[in-house]
């Protein structure tokens, strides 16, 4: 299955969509069974689209009973991980404190994580709680408070309580 196989299902779907009331509209989600050729493995695939994306996104697990609910929340998952040491390495940049002995590492990473941990959840409320950071990632937002002393003194106090 491929590309132009998976978009008259979605328009499809979308058109019986537009007849349902919108509190019980779903998002598009088509799970289908494909071939790893390469290395002779039957796969489970899942193409959804993420809100207000353009592309169609593409998931695969090797089990062949998955939930689509439970393939999605694995990926997810996979991406909060992934932006969780992307943070750590980009953002608090660790790789800028070095270390000779092993305790001094393990207080060191241990130090990032709890650092990125907290990063990671202020952006998160920050996105909830603030309209004007719904798509913004730390370093927009870092960015905009250096600029904006109010908004740096709002957040402080947003912190605080």
């Amino acid at each position: 299955m491929d590309r132009n196989s998976i978009l008259p299902l979605e328009k499809r779907h979308n058109d019986n969509q537009n007849q349902v009331p919108k509190n019980k509209q779903v998002t598009f989600v088509h799970r289908f069974k494909g071939k790893y050729l390469s290395k002779n493995i039957n796969l489970t695939l899942l193409a959804f689209r993420l809100k207000g994306s353009k592309k169609v996104s593409i998931i695969y697990s090797p089990s062949k009973t998955i939930f689509a609910k439970t393939l999605r929340r694995h990926w997810f998952q996979r991406t909060y991980i992934e932006q969780f040491f992307k943070t750590m390495k980009h953002v608090l940049k660790i790789q800028e404190n070095r270390t000779n002995d092993k305790d001094k590492f393990t207080f060191k990473f241990l130090r990032f994580a709890f650092m990125a941990l907290h990063v990671q959840k202020l952006v998160r409320r920050l996105q909830r709680k603030m309209k004007q950071f719904q798509n913004k990632g730390f370093i927009s937002i870092q960015r905009i408070s250096r600029k904006d002393d109010v908004l740096h003194d709002l957040l402080q106090s947003f912190i605080l309580c």
